[in-house]
C-alpha cells in the first residue's frame, strides 16, 4: 500500500537511508522542489512530512549516516554555504541544526560512518589538513549542546521561557543553544557553551535570584558574571 506519493505525479521521491527515532520514521526523499532532504514518517499519508528544507530551494542537502545519540538523531548533510558537514535533529524544523563546520569554507568535511560507542559519537571526517581521520563528539546527556566533561548544570531544558516575556538586555537560552534578547542587538552574542552548559534558568536557581529574573529573563551583568566564573576569569 502506497503511503504517500512524496514527489506527485510520475516521479521518484528516491526516499532511502531509513531510520527509526523517536517512534518515527525518518529518511531522505525528494519532493520534485526542495532536491533530497529530510523527511519523517509515522506510517500515514498525513504524517509523512519535510522536516527541514536543509539546502535551500531545488539544492539537495541529501541526508545520510543517521545515527541516534544523546536524545538526537544526527546525520551527514550538505548546505550550499558550507558543503557536507555534521547535523542533528530532534524531530522539527527548529530543532534541526548544524553541529559544527569542521572544514570552514564551501568544501565540507564529509563526515560519514557515524557510529555511537561508550557514550560518544564516533566518525570519519577530513578538515582540510590533516585528511580524513577519525573525530569524535563527546556525550551530552542533556542535549544541550555541551559535552558531558564541560556542562556543570544537568537536566538542561531549552528553550527558557520567562513568565512574562524578554525585556531590555535580558536573556533567554534558546534550542540551538544561543541566548536571545529583548534587543536584537544582543541576539546570539552568549551561548551555553560560555555559560558552561547552564541556561537562564538554572542560573537563576543557583544564584537564587528574584522575580525579575524569573519574569524578564537574566540579565546582562549577571549572565557576564557567570561566564567569567565559570570560565575562571
Amino acid at each position: 500500500m502506497l503511503v504517500k506519493d512524496i514527489n506527485p505525479g510520475p516521479g521518484d521521491s528516491s526516499a532511502r537511508n531509513f531510520v527509526e527515532f523517536e517512534e518515527k520514521l525518518f529518511f531522505s526523499a525528494s519532493d520534485g522542489m526542495n532536491g533530497p532532504e529530510l523527511w519523517m514518517t509515522n506510517g500515514t499519508a498525513a504524517g509523512t512530512l519535510l522536516v527541514k528544507d536543509i539546502n535551500l530551494g531545488s539544492g539537495s542537502s541529501t541526508p545520510d549516516f543517521f545515527e541516534e545519540f544523546g536524545g538526537k538523531l544526527f546525520f551527514s548533510a550538505s548546505d550550499d554555504a558550507i558543503g557536507r558537514e555534521l547535523w542533528m535533529s530532534d524531530g522539527t524544523a527548529a530543532g534541526t541544526v548544524l553541529v559544527k563546520d569542521i572544514r570552514p569554507g564551501l568544501a565540507g568535511s564529509f563526515p560519514v560512518e557515524l557510529t555511537e560507542f561508550g557514550g560518544n559519537l564516533f566518525f570519519r571526517a577530513f578538515d582540510g589538513t590533516t585528511g580524513n581521520e577519525l573525530w569524535v563528539l563527546l556525550g551530552d546527556s542533556d542535549g544541550d549542546g555541551v559535552s558531558d566533561d564541560d556542562d556543570l548544570c544537568d537536566g538542561t531544558v531549552l528553550p527558557d521561557v520567562p513568565t512574562r516575556g524578554l525585556s531590555g538586555a535580558r536573556f533567554a537560552a534558546q534550542v540551538d543553544g544561543t541566548f536571545d534578547s529583548g534587543l536584537d542587538m544582543f541576539d546570539g552574542r552568549y551561548t551555553l557553551a560560555d555559560t558552561a552548559g547552564c541556561s537562564g534558568t538554572q542560573i537563576i536557581e543557583e544564584r537564587n535570584l528574584g522575580h525579575g529574573h524569573t519574569r524578564f529573563g537574566i540579565s546582562k551583568g549577571v549572565l557576564e558574571q557567570w561566564i567569567a566564573s565559570v570560565n575562571g576569569s
